[in-house]
């Protein structure tokens, strides 16, 4: 999972967090005024709470949007720590040394020392 000049791809905790929060919360602005304006289905009503008002659609729009950064930074986190532990281990000989195994260039991740290698 590295691009082609086998740098690590990661996500920036706090981009991804408003990225997601933002997205969360126009989903839930959209839905709270289609509940206040036309209602719940009867089986979802003992679900949910159908928003009256305009405060408390935008309530719902502030905790979407809570719920959406955090779980946006809380994703990035694990996927950063699977790209830092999955390029670590391809940037290693067999035996356990550093060496070049990454398959590219390898002079901006550093795993062959900072020299260029070719690649066939």
């Amino acid at each position: 999972m590295s691009c082609g000049n086998c740098k690590k791809s990661k996500f920036c905790p706090i981009s991804l967090g408003v990225a997601l929060g933002i997205t969360w919360a126009i989903c839930m602005f959209v839905w709270s005024v289609w509940a206040m304006k036309y209602g719940v289905s009867p089986m979802m009503e003992h679900m949910t709470t159908v928003p009256t008002t305009m405060g408390d659609v935008g309530m719902l729009t502030g905790w979407g949007f809570i719920k959406g950064f955090v779980l946006g930074i809380i994703f990035s986190l694990i996927y950063n720590g699977i790209i830092r532990c999955c390029h670590s281990k391809c940037c290693k000989k067999e035996d356990g040394t550093p060496g070049c195994n990454c398959g590219c260039g390898c002079k901006a991740c550093g795993c062959c020392g900072g020299k260029s290698k070719t690649v066939v």
